[in-house]
């Protein structure tokens, strides 16, 4: 779960110095996968109860938030393309 969170954050940074729109949009696809990836390690931790379940909903929870925010920076990106 920590190599596809820091994947994340890492992805993010590199994303944001791309030359090309193409890339762009495929640096953004990577990060939202490793943002899914890590969506269901926490539900899986959620499921065999191995931590706190309270605080494993409010980081799903912020989760949901940064996945809509980079599929919402995604498809803006593909419709100025176009």
């Amino acid at each position: 779960m920590i190599r596809s969170s820091v994947k994340v954050a890492l992805g993010f940074g590199e994303l944001q110095g791309t030359i090309t729109n193409k890339y762009f949009v495929f640096k953004t696809s990577l990060s939202i996968k490793e943002l899914k990836e890590t969506r269901m390690n926490l539900k899986i931790l959620k499921y065999v109860e191995v931590y706190n379940n309270e605080l494993i909903e409010n980081i799903l929870g912020e989760l949901e938030q940064l996945i809509e925010i980079i599929c919402k920076i995604l498809i803006n990106k593909r419709n100025t393309d176009s």
